[in-house]
């Protein structure tokens, strides 16, 4: 697996643990009554002599709810936790050093069945090993 989906995969796991009720769905849409998460794009933001680097990851969260109320409340809430913690996973070859909310929660749209669609982002920071 990619050090990005093991980024992506470890994220959803942090977010579950904050939200454990809600249904998380790898990709840009979420299904009636879920949450969605796909990253969107990165940058290298440092490259060290050794290859090592310093990239950020773009990723978005979304979700839907016909509860308008309910779902701003859980991806602030996400958003609120996420971006608190003081320690963050790692893996051999990488290493969360940092999330930030890039797009904090809004409204995007109200679909015909009534569910409210939000949207948000969250820039992800991690140090890669070139190793």
């Amino acid at each position: 697996m990619s050090v990005y989906n093991e980024v992506l995969t470890t994220v959803i796991s942090m977010i579950q643990q904050i939200e454990p009720s809600q249904q998380l769905l790898i990709g840009s849409l979420p299904v009636d009554d879920s949450l969605s998460i796909a990253y969107a794009s990165g940058i290298h933001e440092t490259t060290f002599l050794n290859k090592n680097t310093i990239t950020n990851m773009t990723m978005v969260l979304n979700g839907k709810n016909r509860d308008q109320k309910r779902i701003s409340d859980i991806l602030g809430n996400i958003h609120r936790q996420i971006t608190k913690l003081k320690q963050y996973p790692q893996e051999k070859l990488w290493q969360i050093t940092n999330i930030e909310s890039s797009n904090l929660p809004c409204y995007l749209d109200r679909e015909s069945n009534g569910q409210w669609l939000y949207g948000s982002g969250l820039t992800v920071t991690i140090y890669i090993r070139g190793d």
